[in-house]
C-alpha cells in the first residue's frame, strides 16, 4: 500500500490549521502542520510535500516571503494562499509571487476539495 501524499498546512492559528488537515485527511492526504515561516522552511528541506497551503498572515512574515521562501527549496510546489480578507491586490500579489491558487477563510471542504483536485490533475508530483 502506497502512503499518502503528504500537505504542508501553514497555518498561525491552531483552530485553521485542524480543519484544514481534517478536511485534506478526506481526500486521502497526510498534513504536515506549522505555524510559521521559519518551521516551513526545516520542513520542506527534509520530506518531499505535493503542495502547500499557507496562511496569509503568519507571526514571522509574509505570504510573499513564504512563497520566496517555498520558491527557494521546492519551486515546483503548488501554493494554495489561504485569507481571512477578501482582498483583490492580495490575491493578485498572490498569484504574481507563482501562487498556485488563493481561497478565503474560514475554510470550506468543497472548496479546499476542488483546489486539492485540480492540484492533482495540473501538477506533477515532485521527485523523490
Amino acid at each position: 500500500m502506497s502512503r499518502p501524499p503528504e500537505v504542508l498546512v501553514i497555518c498561525s492559528r491552531s483552530e485553521d490549521r485542524y480543519a484544514l488537515a481534517r478536511v485534506l485527511v478526506r481526500c486521502g492526504l497526510k498534513p504536515v502542520l506549522s505555524s510559521s515561516v521559519e518551521k516551513s522552511r526545516s520542513l520542506l528541506a527534509r520530506r518531499p510535500v505535493r503542495l502547500v497551503f499557507c496562511d496569509d498572515q503568519l507571526p514571522d512574515g509574509s505570504v510573499g516571503r513564504l512563497l520566496e521562501e517555498i520558491r527557494k527549496t521546492a519551486s515546483r510546489v503548488p501554493v494554495v494562499v489561504i485569507s481571512r480578507l477578501e482582498n483583490w491586490d492580495e490575491y493578485l500579489r498572490a498569484m504574481r509571487l507563482g501562487a498556485f491558487d488563493y481561497i478565503s477563510s474560514p475554510i470550506r471542504r468543497a472548496e479546499v476539495e476542488r483546489v486539492v483536485a485540480k492540484i492533482m490533475e495540473e501538477t506533477p508530483a515532485p521527485l523523490r
